[in-house]
């Protein structure tokens, strides 16, 4: 995962730069970098709203936020690591809905 994400209230250069020291082997993104995750982010939670998990595709969420492929797959290798993004930033946004205490039940 990327620092490109930003806590509400925080831009995202500024959540880049209060985390760099917390989080190593994450790359620095430039402020154009980090817009085009952004747009890949949101775009990959648009298309979990509309599509099933089987028509998504890194071209249809890239097509979706703007871009190019290409660029999606400088960033992020798969549709799951997009989609992992997506959930990982919706479980930071929500700690209070993720306790990470409880046993996970055995299936």
């Amino acid at each position: 995962m990327f620092d490109a994400w930003a806590d509400e209230g925080t831009s995202v250069t500024d959540a880049s730069a209060a985390r760099s020291d917390h989080q190593p082997g994450r790359r620095h993104l430039s402020e154009r970098q980090a817009e085009a995750v952004e747009k890949l982010v949101v775009a990959a939670a648009g298309e979990v709203e509309v599509r099933d998990y089987a028509e998504i595709s890194v071209r249809s969420i890239a097509k979706r936020a703007g871009v190019a492929a290409a660029t999606a797959y400088n960033y992020f290798s798969s549709k799951d690591h997009i989609l992992a993004e997506v959930l990982w930033r919706r479980m930071q946004s929500a700690p209070h809905l993720v306790d990470l205490s409880r046993p996970c039940p055995s299936g």
